[in-house]
């Protein structure tokens, strides 16, 4: 019996709806740097125009939701290692984009480690231009390839032994999850 235009348009609308059941649809959350969800170590201020302790203050108006936290590292010496300060997350998911403010200015540099489950997965590491202003909305780490399950991912700002004074402005994590 050949296919007519009417039965042929039907099997072909099935299996596209039994693809997307099968295949579901990709959902992207974002976790702000505000989110209760997020723990971070100790020297993380909350960054804004009213932050004593803060290296930077970006436009509040081109952040994420409007926040940012800073943390800065200083450079180590072997008498008096300063500790790494790191923020981490847990999701479920099978993709994870960590997004930053990074600054243009010359005396501070970006040097990042990234965790998934406790395991070495990436670094960024950039040295400003040496003007003024701010790069916002800049993704530092981006995976795609991450099995689907429960995870824990971690930015780590700076590294034990780091010849440099490094800043991380964190401002949010989006990751990814197929939803059936």
């Amino acid at each position: 019996m050949p296919c007519t235009l009417p039965v042929c348009s039907c099997l072909v609308y099935i299996l596209l709806l039994k693809s997307t059941a099968v295949h579901g649809k990709l959902v992207n959350v974002t976790i702000d740097d505000q989110s209760p969800s997020l723990f971070y170590s100790d020297l993380w201020e909350v960054g804004g125009s009213s932050c004593p302790g803060c290296a930077a203050v970006p436009n509040a108006s081109q952040a994420i939701y409007g926040t940012w936290h800073d943390s800065t590292h200083y450079a180590d010496n072997e008498t008096n290692p300063y500790p790494t300060p790191n923020v981490s997350a847990s999701f479920n998911g099978t993709a994870i984009y960590a997004i930053c403010i990074l600054t243009r200015a010359a005396a501070w540099n970006s040097d990042m480690s990234f965790y998934i489950d406790g395991d070495f997965v990436g670094e960024f590491v950039k040295t400003p231009p040496g003007e003024l202003g701010y790069d916002y909305n800049y993704t530092v780490y981006s995976n795609t390839s991450i099995p689907p399950g429960q995870h824990r991912f971690t930015l780590q700002n700076g590294r034990v032994g780091a010849p440099m004074r490094t800043l991380t402005l964190f401002d949010a994590i989006v990751y990814s999850y197929v939803n059936h």
